[in-house]
């Protein structure tokens, strides 16, 4: 079984997405990342998991035991069979919603 840094690792760059591109998404510090994807730290709290799982757009699960959950794999599957316009409003439902809480962390 993989560590929770492999997980992320291969995810991130499945994404194309760098650990400083993830740092910024997520609120959580390139070092952070760095010593998570080496294993140096394999520890995390809950709240920088919910935070890169949803920067990466994966469930909580993906991140910690490697694999898709049969109810991530379900909803998946059902987005797919929606009609193109539906498909698009879900994501694009979802993006707005990943802003408005990171705006959310944002002190002024």
């Amino acid at each position: 079984m993989k560590h929770i840094g492999e997980n992320i690792k291969h995810i991130r760059k499945s994404a194309g997405i760098s650990q400083q591109d993830l740092a910024d998404m997520s609120g959580i510090s390139k070092g952070q990342i760095s010593k998570l994807e080496s294993g140096e730290q394999n520890n995390p709290q809950i709240n920088t998991v919910v935070s890169i799982a949803a920067n990466l757009g994966v469930a909580i699960e993906e991140i910690i035991y490697g694999e898709k959950t049969e109810s991530f794999s379900y909803l998946e599957k059902a987005l797919k069979e929606l009609p193109e316009e539906d498909q698009y409003a879900i994501k694009q439902l979802i993006k707005t919603w990943l802003i408005m809480r990171k705006s959310e962390k944002i002190e002024f």
